[in-house]
């Protein structure tokens, strides 16, 4: 398996479990490169939640030029922090370790120690905002908590910034772990993701995986005219939706004017994962959705009012420097409730709250079954266990074959290099229980994108065969 390391310059941004040959000062080179051209803060939520207020106005140099952006803030800090599965890391962080910010903070600002920096912005601009950040040396290094109260539009976000002029193909393949919860109120919305800017096209981009309980999920964010459904893709274990949306006139990084919104929404809401990143830069790329040169790359906590907070006990950037998924993890990586995807005729088998049913009737053979995605780092584990609940209704058996990827019926009969077949027949009985697989199972070659098919197997089917079927978590070791 190949190793990767820690990346510590700026410029790279990373995310769930892989190391990265260290870089320092690959970006803070002591030039001061963070020169604030913005004019407007830019975090602006759209249309009719639109944040058109969300405009400080006084991202124009000062505080993001020359001193702070130099090679000793960028290249050292939490480099040295291990990268670990952050569903796991639930200790409350200590505050006293940190540091904390109160009022706008007039765009990017770096963080002493630390290849991150951060933002804090609300509509009033009053210092009973505030955001903690808890250090480089604890919490993944850019973990913090953000407060507001009554403030109108509330943003908060640490972690990379660069607006050196390169596309994000020049920053490796980028992650971001994280485990957070919230409270209070939050006005008209709740996004919390990963989010930024590019240039040259000028797009503000989200990667929303969360929000607090009581916002509506998953959102649509079709706010205004123009506004566009684009697509949908499976990632990280579930399925996120794709949207454009235009903004006229509106706050950006260069002042008011016009630019395009892109979103990914994740159907399932979470508290604790991994984003991988790039994939979504690269599903947008397809649909023809372009990013211009990378301002940054952030986990943003942004709501539209009330009075609440966001805490966090793991946030972390991170990035395989050569396009790779391979990692040394520290511990095991649990999926719980991965969201099931139909494939064939959605009349046989359907899914609803994360429950497949299939009933098919004696001598139906249409090649339906059901997928779920894999981590993009399921290649850097030795196996994976799956945990799942049964319920059969019709017949003796779930009768399915295991199959690499998605709704891959080609290569039944492949053998790889270690004899392992890259499909796998099974009569699932009972209530229940755990299939345990190695990951040199899977054919790598199909695994685009990489997932296992539970192909229903109804060929000559004798019998009615009905069942219910439920993954309970994927656990990689």
């Amino acid at each position: 398996m190949k190793r990767v390391t820690r990346i510590a310059g700026i410029m790279l941004a990373g995310a769930f479990a892989l190391l990265l040959a260290s870089c320092d000062g690959i970006i803070g080179n002591g030039n001061g490169n963070g020169n604030g051209n913005g004019n407007g803060d830019g975090t602006t939520n759209s249309g009719n939640n639109n944040g058109g207020n969300n405009n400080s106005g006084n991202n124009n140099g000062g505080n993001n030029n020359g001193g702070n952006n130099n090679g000793g803030n960028n290249n050292s800090g939490n480099s040295n922090i291990p990268i670990r599965n952050p569903t796991t890391q639930n200790t409350p962080l200590n505050p006293t370790l940190g540091m904390t910010f109160t009022g706008n903070s007039n765009g990017n600002q770096f963080l002493p120690g630390s290849p991150y920096g951060y933002e804090l912005w609300s509509e009033q601009n009053t210092d009973d905002t505030s955001l903690l950040w808890y250090g480089p040396d604890q919490g993944g290094g850019a973990a913090f908590k953000a407060t507001w109260n009554d403030n109108g539009n509330f943003l908060g976000r640490i972690g990379y910034f660069w607006d050196e002029g390169k596309p994000y193909t020049e920053y490796g393949n980028l992650f971001c772990g994280f485990n957070f919860t919230v409270g209070g109120t939050f006005g008209d919305w709740s996004f919390i993701g990963v989010y930024g800017w590019s240039r040259d096209p000028l797009i503000e981009y989200y990667i929303v995986d969360g929000s607090h309980q009581e916002y509506h999920w998953p959102f649509v964010p079709l706010w205004n005219d123009g506004s566009e459904y684009k697509g949908e893709f499976t990632v990280d274990g579930d399925v996120y939706k794709i949207y454009t949306a235009p903004r006229i006139n509106a706050p950006s990084i260069v002042g008011d004017t016009d630019f395009t919104q892109y979103y990914s929404v994740r159907q399932t809401r979470r508290s604790a994962g991994v984003i991988s990143i790039t994939e979504h830069f690269k599903k947008w790329e397809e649909l023809g959705m372009h990013l211009g040169s990378m301002y940054e790359a952030k986990l943003k906590v942004e709501v539209g009012g009330g009075s609440g907070w966001f805490d966090s006990t793991w946030i972390q950037f991170y990035r395989s420097d050569d396009g790779s998924a391979g990692y040394e993890p520290d511990g095991p990586l649990v999926i719980t409730n991965p969201a099931p995807v139909v494939m064939g005729d959605g009349t046989i088998t359907t899914v609803s709250g994360g429950v497949v049913s299939v009933n098919n009737p004696a001598g139906v053979d249409d090649g339906t079954g059901f997928w779920y995605a894999f981590p993009a780092e399921w290649s850097s584990f030795a196996r994976v266990a799956i945990d799942y609940t049964l319920g059969i209704t019709a017949g003796t058996a779930a009768r399915v074959t295991l199959k690499s990827g998605q709704g891959r019926w080609d290569g039944d009969s492949d053998i790889l290099s270690n004899g392992a077949a890259n499909s796998q027949f099974r009569n699932l009985t009972g209530t229940g229980g755990t299939i345990e697989l190695q990951t040199a199972w899977f054919n790598g070659e199909f695994m685009d994108p990489p997932g296992i098919t539970f192909q229903i197997n109804n060929w000559e089917l004798q019998d009615d065969m009905a069942f219910t079927f439920r993954v309970n978590s994927f656990t990689f070791e």
